[in-house]
């Protein structure tokens, strides 16, 4: 059973918890992350989703909802680890983008890793297969209906992420509970 910190629209913690798949109440969120990772040379890893899953067989960013008590920062390094095996210094994520959806605050984090596919270890009955593309090939994807489309705005803010400063001063991890 997977419990989860309920916050408010403006991502403050109501000190609540909430189970998984049950509806949550008018005014209540969870704390989603998106996990792009680039590499050097600006390829990004997208993985391609379990046919059991919502939104089978298509490519997506690593993600997943926060835990009880874990941060966005944590879920984001966590999630990267269990959905491809890649494992990154926390230091090294940057949150490129926030927003609201319906019931969830979404935070997208930007990783850059020197990785390749045969760092990859893909988490059984979550993805299938992984890839590292160009931005070009990826909007190609998207065109196409290969991607997930609800990741669009996420990955335009990855791309736009990659050309900012790399400083630890660009670095906000003063997150919700990281």
């Amino acid at each position: 059973m997977e419990i989860w910190d309920i916050y408010t629209i403006d991502g403050t913690p109501t000190g609540r918890t909430h189970v998984r798949g049950a509806e949550l109440a008018p005014g209540d969120y969870h704390l989603v992350v998106l996990v792009w990772v680039a590499t050097p040379d600006g390829r990004f890893l997208v993985t391609k989703r379990h046919p059991d899953k919502v939104w089978p067989g298509l490519w997506e960013c690593t993600g997943g909802s926060a835990v009880a008590g874990e941060g966005s920062l944590l879920a984001a390094v966590r999630e990267l680890e269990e959905e491809t095996g890649l494992r990154a210094d926390p230091a090294l994520g940057r949150v490129v983008d926030s927003y609201v959806g319906d019931d969830s605050l979404y935070d997208v984090w930007l990783f850059v890793l020197d990785a390749g596919p045969s760092d990859i270890r893909l988490q059984e009955r979550e993805t299938v297969a992984a890839r590292f593309l160009s931005p070009d090939a990826i909007r190609a994807m998207f065109s196409e209906g290969a991607m997930v489309p609800s990741l669009a705005r996420s990955f335009d803010a990855a791309v736009s992420g990659l050309g900012r400063s790399q400083s630890p001063a660009g670095i906000r991890t003063g997150d919700r509970q990281c």
